[in-house]
């Protein structure tokens, strides 16, 4: 994915290279409309998490806006189903960009493909956890208005008492969040 500015300048995020003197860049591991999300490492803490980089050719004020948007809505929104921002910054004056926690699971999207259905009782937990976020975000008179597949995580939850080893949801990306 190229980015460029006005001026002309084209650059690309590639593994390896580090964003803002703070997130060395390890695996790309998803592409959504707005933005490129690495896996990076937080160089000074020695943490693991997720980066989004806005990845258009050029970067529009709607598109910085959106993405903007995107992270206050986030930063906002803590709720055991909703991705944790960190962060947020410019890289090289420029390049937008997000920290927040890296998931450890699938979407459902993937899910489904793989398994072509769920069970009834795996389903009902899904969509109450997912009713469960969507109200909190709704309690701050945020819209999520992009509920999909891909954009449900599914994660084991290893940290219940009782180890069941029951799925955990987090929804991600509000870029067309209002």
């Amino acid at each position: 994915m190229n980015f460029s500015d006005q001026s002309g300048d084209n650059f690309t995020y590639q593994p390896g290279q580090v964003v803002d003197g703070l997130y060395q860049l390890v695996e790309v591991i998803g592409e959504g409309g707005m933005g490129l999300v690495f896996k990076a490492h937080h160089i000074m803490l020695d943490q693991v998490c997720a980066l989004k980089i806005l990845s258009s050719s050029a970067v529009t004020d709607e598109d910085l806006r959106r993405f903007e948007t995107e992270v206050r809505a986030l930063a906002k929104l803590e709720h055991p189903g909703i991705v944790r921002v960190f962060n947020m910054g410019r890289d090289r004056g420029r390049y937008p960009y997000y920290a927040m926690e890296l998931l450890d699971g699938i979407s459902l999207a993937q899910y489904l493909k793989k398994h072509r259905r769920m069970d009834v009782t795996c389903a009902l937990e899904v969509f109450k956890q997912l009713a469960e976020a969507l109200s909190r975000a709704h309690a701050l008179n945020i819209v999520h208005r992009d509920i999909k597949p891909s954009n449900i995580m599914l994660l084991e939850d290893t940290a219940s008492t009782n180890q069941t080893g029951k799925i955990k949801v987090k929804l991600v990306d509000f870029g067309i969040a209002s």
